[in-house]
């Protein structure tokens, strides 16, 4: 009998270790399971004060470590890809291309967080949970990138 409850008592150890996990240690988890994924955002843009900046929504097309295509479909189109190595920024209300070394925008970014699992990177990031959405915010708001 001792030994099924040392064998129970474990069990409820783990479950409690899982369920008293914070949120960045399940969305990294999460995460780090996918090779590539496809999803449908929306995104909402504040200030340092939490004033609404922006509404946004787009799709995003990811495999990882670093291949990406962020496209945002409002309020105003415009279109990130990645090869790995370049990241081009299309915007076509200006008909406009911008291509940058990928590590120069991903140094401060919260495409690092979805694209790679470095904890120095996850550091610098406040994440909260609501059941399965997660709210992903910068410790930092300034020189932020997409």
């Amino acid at each position: 009998m001792k030994a099924q409850n040392y064998v129970l008592g474990i069990i409820m150890l783990l479950f409690a270790n899982s369920a008293l996990a914070d949120a960045k240690e399940v969305l990294q988890s999460r995460l780090a399971k996918l090779d590539n994924f496809y999803a449908h955002f929306k995104q909402t843009t504040t200030s340092a004060d939490n004033s609404v900046i922006a509404d946004g929504e787009g799709e995003m097309r990811l495999k990882r470590p670093a291949y990406f295509n962020w496209q945002m479909t409002a309020p105003e189109k415009s279109t990130l890809v990645s090869d790995g190595k370049a990241v081009w920024m299309y915007t076509p209300q200006v008909q406009q291309v911008t291509v940058t070394n990928l590590q120069d925008i991903m140094d401060n970014s919260l495409l690092l967080l979805i694209t790679n699992n470095s904890d120095t990177a996850w550091q610098a990031y406040q994440i909260s949970r609501k059941q399965d959405t997660f709210s992903v915010k910068p410790k930092d708001y300034t020189n932020q990138h997409y």
